[in-house]
């Protein structure tokens, strides 16, 4: 039955009428590429570095400089993946503003690509509409200029998406692959992904039967689920398991660390 539902909805995603030709469309995204590059690159280090960026190009610098270590401390900052690509940015072009923030403007325009490569599930004209917006998104912009973790989070998070409801079934293996790899970059990026992965195992486990559900391999598919549920079964006793004590003693840090020298 889930395969019927599968094939059913494929063939009339790939059969949907794009109502733009060929021509129009390579026209079209040009045009949005040619944008979103000029509002993601022009004058990148034009604005100073903000506090954030600050503190991540600290950690730039000593990955950068020898003896190239990063030490990673999970009770005050997010994932290594923002160090790494700005260190590779570093080694291609040399460490400067622009190139740390040529890492958030990169993963920006790749932000916009996956919404194009959505033609197929939106139709031609919802995934030049989709990707024009956020080419041009006034909060899409701005995150795509600042070097912080955001931009990478949605980047990978959208692909991880894209990847997987658009897996053709000869392909589907390599596809899951690559979605498998944006998701572990995306919780490699920060530790808030865990919440959009919440988001995205909500209607895998309502709709069972759907395209996104029958796309993912079965064991992979019942492990989620099987998570979620005894994460909700057991929500009530988290204090027990220490969810909360975790938490407080987190912010319990954070209250000692600013308050130091100002008492």
């Amino acid at each position: 039955m889930i395969d019927s539902v599968v094939q059913q909805e494929q063939g009339t995603a790939h059969s949907a009428p794009s109502a733009m030709s060929s021509t129009a469309w390579m026209h079209a995204l040009l045009y949005i590429a040619a944008v979103a590059m000029l509002l993601r690159f022009y004058a990148l280090p034009l604005k100073p570095l903000h506090h954030d960026e600050g503190v991540n190009a600290l950690f730039l610098v000593k990955l950068v400089e020898p003896p190239h270590v990063y030490k990673y401390d999970p009770a005050n900052y997010h994932g290594p993946t923002l160090y790494y690509f700005g260190w590779l940015s570093a080694l291609a072009v040399g460490l400067s503003v622009a190139s740390m923030r040529a890492v958030t403007a990169v993963t920006g325009m790749l932000a916009v690509f996956a919404l194009l490569a959505l033609k197929r599930r939106l139709g031609a004209v919802g995934a030049i509409s989709a990707a024009l917006l956020f080419a041009v998104s006034p909060g899409a912009v701005y995150f795509s200029r600042y070097n912080i973790h955001e931009m990478l989070l949605v980047c990978f998070t959208l692909w991880a998406v894209v990847l997987t409801v658009t897996s053709p079934p000869r392909f589907r293996l390599l596809y899951l692959s690559g979605a498998a790899a944006a998701a572990g970059l995306a919780f490699a990026t920060k530790e808030t992904a865990i919440i959009t992965a919440g988001g995205l195992l909500y209607p895998l486990g309502r709709h069972a039967d759907s395209h996104l559900a029958a796309t993912v391999p079965p064991a992979v598919f019942v492990r989620c689920c099987g998570r979620r549920r005894l994460g909700l079964r057991h929500q009530g006793n988290r204090d027990h398991h220490g969810g909360c004590d975790c938490h407080r003693r987190r912010e319990q840090r954070y209250v000692r660390a600013a308050t130091r020298g100002h008492a």
